[in-house]
């Protein structure tokens, strides 16, 4: 299955974390599990708007490893 690619994927998250309200972010650092979720959930349907079907893909060859500690069950 191709992966969407991570520069791509990147500089939308950044975005979308930049635009969200204050209230988002703060939810995202709450103790509640569900504020965190829901926080979550906004913030991929805002990416989901703006990456609409035009996502630029890479085959996992081609992919890039992840920073260290992203991606990884130690976050």
């Amino acid at each position: 299955m191709p992966r969407i690619d991570l520069h791509y994927l990147t500089s939308h998250l950044e975005l979308a974390l930049s635009c969200a309200p204050s209230s988002t972010i703060d939810a995202l650092r709450d103790c509640d599990a569900l504020k965190r979720r829901l926080a979550a959930i906004d913030l991929a349907e805002f990416l989901v708007e703006r990456l609409g079907t035009n996502l630029p893909t890479v085959e996992h060859s081609q992919e890039m490893p992840l920073p260290l500690g992203v991606g990884t069950a130690a976050m």
